[in-house]
């Protein structure tokens, strides 16, 4: 039943056949799903130390069954970047979101343990991805990392945007330094943006152009729901990025009845 994953997006024509597809529409709908989870909620609201947190983690150190453990690796192995070309970039975070879904098919999370799957197993996924493209100086994958919102990254921002939802901050806050090192530790799209100042020299608004531009977006809803839009059309669509998807069983390049976003 399952098998090593394989690419099926080889020419450009076979976007077409990914918008339709069955892992596409389950990849939008899981991203979705994980944003709204997070609403208005601080990462200490996710006590890295609660009984949750270890039903979230226990799970991937024990008791993988051979028949999907070949199809779940690959995607774990190919979320931290490219060993050939020495790089990474969104469609190695969209990697870890399809590691995330697969595990969530066959029972690991449950739609309960969304908010720890950002705000905790994501989170700490950052962190490290962050060591890593620092200490072996990773190269943005595309042009300058042109398929994401930073050199690397790209949902971090839709998920981070979703946890100020609902609170009286404004975007423009988010580019605050003083602002920033007082509440980082609570919201994921703070430490991206203070992750960026320690790497990058200069004004904010010549090296991140976007994230300035987004800063002056009158509320967090339309930060959000602009995202998503961007996600889909600029990384999603972009066949320099979804070529390098793998596809199996559990993340299924077989088409859906239903056109998808």
């Amino acid at each position: 039943m399952y098998s090593l994953p394989t690419r099926q997006i080889t020419k450009i024509e076979d976007i077409n056949l990914w918008n339709r597809s069955r892992g596409k529409n389950e990849l939008v709908g899981f991203i979705t799903q994980l944003s709204t989870s997070v609403k208005g909620k601080r990462i200490s609201e996710e006590n890295t130390e609660s009984k949750e947190a270890k039903e979230l983690i226990l799970p991937l150190l024990d008791g993988f069954d051979t028949e999907y453990i070949v199809e779940i690796v690959p995607y774990f192995v190919n979320s931290f970047g490219n060993k050939t070309r020495i790089d990474y970039g969104s469609g190695h975070e969209m990697m870890f979101l399809i590691l995330i879904l697969c595990l969530s098919k066959i029972g690991v999370y449950e739609p309960k343990d969304s908010p720890g799957l950002v705000l905790i197993v994501f989170q700490r996924y950052l962190e490290l991805v962050r060591k890593v493209q620092t200490l072996y100086k990773l190269e943005p994958a595309g042009s300058h990392g042109v398929w994401g919102l930073d050199d690397y990254q790209f949902l971090v921002y839709y998920f981070g945007s979703s946890q100020f939802i609902g609170t009286n901050t404004k975007p423009i806050i988010s580019i605050n330094t003083n602002y920033i090192s007082e509440n980082k530790s609570e919201y994921l799209y703070l430490q991206a943006i203070d992750f960026i100042n320690k790497t990058k020299s200069g004004p904010f608004f010549e090296h991140s152009p976007q994230l300035n531009e987004i800063s002056g977006v009158p509320t967090w809803e339309k930060v959000n729901s602009g995202l998503m839009k961007m996600y889909l059309a600029e990384v999603l669509r972009k066949f320099p990025v979804v070529q390098h998807l793998i596809f199996g069983t559990l993340f299924s390049f077989e088409p859906e009845d239903i056109q998808t976003a």
